[in-house]
């Protein structure tokens, strides 16, 4: 699969592919749907099969530009590419998210963009995208750009799993709930975040179970609902597992949110400015307030026995 940033630099080979557009937050299930759609149309037309998206989603754009808090995203835009590389695309080309971007109506988009510097032969997209200036671009006027402008438009319906449908928007609000299960099943993954190792208060080591405090790497990046989980850890090429703490450590009454990770079998190695990924696996409980550090400790030899326990269900 080929990455491109910007029309530019996208090869002359691509013209007359077939794409599929969108914002592809999360690339679950629903998207996925998309996506092989696009895949297999193209290959019926001895085609290239394209994925266009933005190098920033919109919200987010809007929020570096107002100062206000942005919507937090599924995936980095490495994320993406590494979900995306496990697919039979082509090509994914990152369109620059520009205020003339934005401001083009919804059919100077499609022509200015995807007719005259694509040469698009076929459109596949989603149920609920919108596209143009305010997201007046619906299917109605792809229809129409499609037999003005001679290219095939494929709308995806809706995918639903238990009754409900697939979105990035639900994918979101289970992870904020800590329910991994759900999310999961939408987005047909364990939900994941990369950072660095960074130094803490070394107040893990001190109760017996040194902990990696990781610092995020995207700010814009989604942490799910506080709480202990059992999850993977991969170190370079190293994978690992290990019980990861999201939240405040309300026991020592501090409020800052930390996310810190006790990795199985380090051996002692040091983390520090290490680059780690981690895979959410389990949610095994909530954060919660102790009397006493002993009993915090206590808890703690709990949950790493039931992540000893796990651990055997993933080798």
């Amino acid at each position: 699969m080929e990455i491109f940033h910007g029309l530019e630099n996208l090869p002359i080979s691509y013209q007359k592919a077939v794409i599929c557009l969108g914002n592809f937050d999360g690339v679950h299930t629903g998207h996925r749907q998309i996506i092989e759609i696009c895949i297999s149309e193209a290959q019926k037309m001895a085609a290239k099969s394209l994925l266009v998206t933005f190098d920033r989603h919109p919200r987010i754009y809007f929020s570096q530009k107002s100062g206000c808090d942005a919507t937090p995203l599924l995936n980095t835009n490495d994320e993406k590419n590494n979900i995306l590389s496990c697919t039979a695309l082509d090509g994914v080309l990152y369109l620059e998210m520009t205020e003339e971007l934005l401001d083009l109506e919804a059919e100077r988009f499609l022509k200015d963009v995807i007719v005259d510097k694509i040469k698009v032969s076929k459109v596949v997209f989603g149920y609920d995208f919108h596209f143009g200036k305010d997201r007046k671009g619906n299917i109605d006027l792809m229809q129409f750009c499609g037999e003005k402008y001679h290219f095939d438009v494929i709308q995806v319906g809706a995918l639903k799993k238990e009754n409900e449908i697939v979105s990035s928007s639900l994918i979101r609000k289970y992870l904020l709930a800590g329910d991994l299960e759900k999310s999961k099943g939408l987005l047909g993954y364990d939900y994941h975040f990369s950072g660095t190792v960074v130094y803490g208060s070394g107040r893990g080591t001190g109760l017996g179970f040194p902990t990696a405090n990781v610092d995020v790497s995207n700010k814009y990046k989604l942490i799910p609902a506080t709480g202990v989980y059992f999850t993977k850890v991969k170190i370079n090429n190293e994978t690992k597992f290990g019980l990861c703490n999201i939240g405040t450590r309300p026991t020592f009454d501090e409020q800052d949110l930390i996310i810190e990770i006790y990795i199985y079998d380090l051996d002692g190695k040091n983390l520090y400015h290490r680059h780690i990924e981690v895979d959410l696996l389990r949610r095994l409980r909530d954060e919660i307030r102790y009397e006493t550090i002993e009993k915090l400790i206590d808890q703690m030899k709990l949950d790493k026995a039931m992540g000893e326990n796990l651990m055997k269900q993933y080798n």
